[in-house]
């Protein structure tokens, strides 16, 4: 059985020395997913931290050779830009992989992205645990994941941009 694989990558801020270290955000989210043994049958997640000083291409070069269908970054205002950035690039190396943000830069600016961003395909827009556990559980299992029943999005939906309930 194939499983599906999930990064969640890790933008740190300098400011803070926190260049490598998974952010706790990370950690709570796949620990949630984990939790689920349907998720840990069917489901690779992993962090993938940037290193010391790497620049988002180097950074999407590796995430592009895990080829995961799902890429999440958690978005805060010392690395949306960054975020934004190295999403684009893996988008263009991945055009298949679904690009999540999260975090709260990402929740706060969740219409703009999606507007401005055509990269981006969903924002998790509250607590992402649930969400997250949920939409590994839609793409596990179902050929065309349903995003509708996955609390706490905004989607693209065709070419309009849908939300669901809060998580």
């Amino acid at each position: 059985m194939n499983k599906t694989r999930a990064i969640l990558l890790n933008i740190g801020s300098p400011l803070y020395g926190e260049s490598s270290a998974p952010p706790l955000a990370a950690g709570c989210l796949m620990g949630w997913a984990l939790e689920d043994p349907e998720i840990r049958a069917s489901s690779d997640i992993s962090f993938l931290p940037a290193e010391e000083g790497e620049d988002a291409r180097s950074l999407a070069a590796r995430a592009a050779r895990l080829n995961p269908a799902l890429v999440g970054f958690t978005c805060y205002v010392w690395n949306i830009r960054e975020s934004l950035e190295a999403a684009i690039l893996i988008k263009e190396l991945l055009p298949k992989s679904l690009i999540i943000l999260g975090g709260p830069e990402a929740a706060g600016l969740g219409l703009e992205i999606l507007r401005s961003q055509p990269a981006i395909d969903m924002i998790a827009s509250g607590e992402g645990e649930e969400t997250f556990r949920l939409l590994m559980k839609s793409l596990a299992s179902e050929e065309k994941p349903a995003f509708a029943r996955v609390p706490g999005l905004l989607y693209r939906d065709g070419k309009s941009i849908a939300s669901t309930s809060d998580p």
